[in-house]
């Protein structure tokens, strides 16, 4: 693998550098024109090319370098230059996330508006995938999962595929996608070209590239050192009761007011929790997790994007891929395992030449992860003390008022004089005590307004959605990397069966090479939750996760008993996956979920406050 390393800091040569002068194609740099874009960035002037000279390409640059481009410019280069017919797939790009398909989508489109790409992704109607793929499958962009899904009901074909790209490899391989990418790169043709992007070449990215690249180019853009994030890393230590963190959250906020924040947690129940208090307290708050269809993230995305909401609440996976300029403050609600993670969260901040904040809230249960992290990271982190009584205090009677101002309009006058008369008829204790409660009433009034109005949102998002229709019945699956259970079923009775409750997936953070089999796990669960063998069922394992389907009290007694435990000197992570539709069978493959957070097999028993399994 030849290499090719350069700095991004921005020399007279570079400055001069335009697209014209890497590009043969006067049709795109007309296209590129069109949207103010004339000189190229150092991954773009390195990648484009190698990549139009028919090269294989391993590209390293930070996010926000123009990496998009830098392999969307080629891709539309191979198909304006040959007609290719339309119904034979020819490229294809597989990204992380969903919201990155999205911004991939437009970019190819911004360059040749004749080219409608199939946006193959999860959380929409695969039927109207299916659709477009048989009007026009040249271009495919989407999530391994959606992807995988197509393959296998022979929708999709990739033996004609001359052109694929891998974009955002590091963060593709540590959400969990290795066997799933292994498996759509395997169906491709061996005369082909690939483009690996990453911001980061791991050990599993140059592994990958090996197996499935021919002799490909590396190309490194370094950090040029005025381009570093200017964040200020600080954390405060919380107390261990239930509501210690979620209150020292809602303090900072009210004393810090951010003009605009996104808090980080490791669960969609975190997310959950955290949002419903920030909108109690009247901050404007949306979650962002994997239980929100597309139209609800989009409705989310484009609220933060113009600036019409102000804190933004995510899982990891969720916020993957997802560039937002000017966050002001970043909280890690929950500390990460993995240094990388900590790195992208903050990454988000301190942008074009601002000082930005990054912020960590240590409970008793996060200390082994965020005393590895200071190890680890070139980062200083000072410590800081919550904010005290007096402090919140000041600083919530200074968010009241902004409140009651909004409630200020030209009509307010008609008021005044209940205004005056209450203060003429109250003696000081009196009008204090009743003040108190009069504003106590209308912001009461005013959040559960904006909660109520946020749930409609969300329910009208969820009836306006089309139904999902019974997917035909796939082949066996030829991936033996996955394993499944179902408990025993009793016959079928006339009589009614007793309600338990809805159904739930639960989320398995642990897989068959952790060390993980049903029997192990079918063990766990009757040992440490007191669930019964029938009540398992749908038991799904794949090489580092899986999935079983339980009753909602079974699936609380499981979580409560196993979560954040310690098996095999491995974080146990268990949570609420998906809701489950009636009379529809769970796929099992269980990608593109909001919350895993598997920990690193080199950091074994780190957290002493974590429980130690035995399944015998």
């Amino acid at each position: 693998m030849s290499k090719i390393s350069t700095d991004a800091s921005s020399s007279d040569e570079s400055n001069q550098i335009t697209f014209r002068d890497i590009l043969p194609h006067e049709k795109l740099v007309e296209a590129l024109g069109a949207n103010s874009i004339f000189n190229p960035t150092p991954v773009q002037q390195k990648s484009i090319p190698v990549a139009l000279a028919g090269k294989d390409l391993v590209a390293q640059a930070q996010t926000g370098s123009g990496k998009t481009l830098a392999f969307s410019i080629p891709l539309v280069a191979k198909l304006i230059s040959s007609d290719f017919p339309k119904d034979k797939t020819t490229a294809l790009v597989i990204t992380p996330t969903r919201e990155l398909a999205d911004q991939v989508l437009s970019v190819v489109q911004s360059l040749e508006s004749s080219f409608e790409p199939v946006l193959a992704i999860g959380g929409v109607d695969i039927n109207k995938q299916i659709k477009k793929l048989s009007s026009d499958c040249r271009i495919v962009v989407g999530t391994p999962g959606r992807i995988l899904d197509l393959m296998r009901q022979k929708e999709l074909s990739l033996e004609n595929c001359e052109y694929f790209v891998l974009d955002e490899a590091d963060e593709m391989l540590s959400m969990g996608f290795l066997e799933d990418i292994r498996d759509i790169l395997k169906k491709l043709p061996k005369e082909r070209q690939g483009l690996f992007l990453s911001a980061t070449i791991t050990p599993r990215v140059d592994m990958l590239a090996n197996s499935f690249l021919s002799s490909p180019e590396k190309i490194e853009i370094e950090l040029d050192n005025d381009l570093i994030p200017d964040v200020d890393h600080s954390y405060y230590e919380v107390g261990n009761d239930l509501m210690a963190k979620p209150n020292a959250l809602c303090d900072l906020i009210e004393t810090l007011q951010p003009e605009s924040a996104i808090i980080f947690c490791n669960t969609k129940s975190d997310t959950e929790l955290v949002e419903a208090l920030l909108r109690r307290k009247g901050f404007d708050a949306r979650r962002l997790n994997s239980d929100l269809n597309q139209s609800q993230r989009n409705r989310v995305m484009k609220k933060i994007r113009a600036k019409e909401l102000r804190f933004l609440i995510a899982t990891d996976i969720a916020a993957r891929g997802i560039d937002i300029e000017e966050i002001q403050l970043v909280v890690n609600y929950a500390i990460h395992e993995q240094s990388e993670t900590y790195v992208h969260r903050t990454g988000r901040t301190g942008r074009a030449g601002k000082q930005g904040s990054a912020v960590s809230l240590v409970g008793p249960r996060d200390f082994g992860a965020f005393h590895y992290l200071t190890k680890v990271l070139d980062v200083e982190f000072t410590k800081k003390d919550l904010p005290d009584d007096q402090a919140v205090a000041n600083a919530r009677l200074e968010h009241i008022d902004q409140i009651l101002q909004e409630r200020v309009t030209e009509t307010g006058k008609r008021y005044e004089l209940l205004a005056k008369n209450l203060v003429d008829k109250s003696s000081p204790e009196e009008l204090s005590s009743r003040l108190a409660t009069l504003i106590q009433t209308v912001i009461e009034t005013r959040n559960s307004k904006e909660v109520k109005s946020l749930e409609d949102e969300l329910v009208t998002d969820t009836d306006s959605s089309p139904k999902p229709k019974r997917e035909r019945k796939n082949n066996k699956s030829d991936d033996d990397s996955e394993i499944r259970a179902k408990g025993d079923r009793k016959p079928k009775s006339d009589s009614p069966k007793p309600k338990r409750g809805p159904e739930k997936r639960v989320y398995l953070g642990l897989g068959k090479e952790d060390g993980l089999s049903i029997d192990k796990f079918q063990k766990l669960a009757q040992s440490q939750a007191s669930l019964k063998k029938e009540d398992i069922r749908n038991l799904t394992l794949r090489n580092h996760y899986g999935f079983v389907d339980l009753f909602d009290a079974q699936a609380s007694s499981l979580i409560e008993a196993l979560d954040q435990s310690d098996f095999n000197g491995k974080k146990f992570t268990i949570e609420v996956a998906t809701t489950l539709t009636s009379n529809k069978k769970p796929s099992g493959r269980g990608r593109n979920n909001g919350n895993r957070s598997r920990g690193s097999d080199k950091r074994k028993g780190r957290r002493s406050s974590s429980r130690t399994l035995r399944s015998s």
